[in-house]
């Protein structure tokens, strides 16, 4: 399954016509409640225990060259993840928590306080909005934004209006001196029938 999901956004950096091959990284990510079924050598299953993040790739199998750099699959075996709360150390040991416990927790624990999780808690708790909240979220969203873009625009009117004004002020100045207003016009940039 994880290779034919890959094959899609494979297929969909071919552009009709002429292509040169060469494709942007794809990574297939699977984040899995149950462990996967190995086919390895009994001294290594011991190892295989302990392991919760399974990476793999295209080799030649007699020397182990890669065969691209741009395709990899990661499996995080959550489901073996049991460290406590209070134990997490790593932040593989708080993404796996994170992982395994999301579903089941009410709010963000103290150990998790870095702030890419504050931006995850955040997806989960919009992921489980109603219809309606989502459709009130997004309406305030696009006020925000329309209200943020109204205020950049008025910031950068007024720094192109003050920038104007400072460059009328040394023109009338120049002319002022006496400077022919062929010349001010080739040193600020303003039309002569402006002058």
């Amino acid at each position: 399954r994880a290779l034919y999901y890959s094959t899609f956004p494979l297929q969909k950096q071919a552009p009709k016509g002429d292509w040169n091959f060469r494709l942007a990284p794809v990574y297939m990510v699977g984040i899995l409640n149950f462990g996967l079924e190995h086919k390895v050598r009994d001294e290594m299953r011991e190892k295989l225990k302990e392991m919760l993040v399974f990476r793999y790739e295209l080799l030649e199998t007699t020397i182990g060259e890669r065969m691209t750099d741009n395709l990899g699959f990661v499996f995080l075996e959550v489901g073996k993840f049991d460290k406590a709360e209070d134990k997490l150390e790593s932040m593989m040991d708080k993404w796996m928590f994170t992982l395994k416990n999301m579903s089941r927790l009410l709010e963000r624990p103290a150990e998790l306080q870095e702030r890419i999780f504050r931006k995850v808690f955040e997806a989960a708790r919009i992921a489980a909005f109603t219809r309606e909240e989502l459709d009130e979220y997004t309406n305030d969203m696009m006020t925000e934004n329309d209200r943020k873009n109204a205020i950049d625009y008025a910031r950068k009117l007024g720094r192109e209006e003050g920038r104007t004004e400072g460059i009328m002020d040394i023109a009338k100045k120049m002319i002022a001196a006496g400077i022919d207003r062929k010349i001010v016009s080739e040193m600020t940039g303003l039309q002569i029938e402006d002058l």
